[in-house]
């Protein structure tokens, strides 16, 4: 990590939606859902689910989803379910 907290996302794929001047309209969008700068230059991290309520071994999954979304706001990430 660089000394103003941002990652090195040179390797990343979010870097094509949160990194440089040509991506201020992607960004906007990001502050318009309510997401801080620290937050749009951390790595971003899906969280997908196939849960539905068509049988009884899905109905758990969207609490799973949620778990391992809120493990991912204790660490330096931007979880998206």
């Amino acid at each position: 990590m660089s000394t103003n907290n941002r990652f090195d996302k040179s390797k990343l794929p979010s870097r094509h939606v949160t990194e440089g001047p040509e991506r201020a309209p992607h960004r906007s969008y990001y502050y318009a859902m309510g997401m801080t700068e620290e937050e749009i230059h951390q790595p971003l991290v899906g969280v997908a689910t196939c849960w539905n309520e068509a049988a009884p071994c899905n109905i758990s999954l969207s609490r799973q989803a949620q778990a391992v979304s809120y493990t991912h706001l204790t660490l330096p990430t931007t979880p998206y379910v």
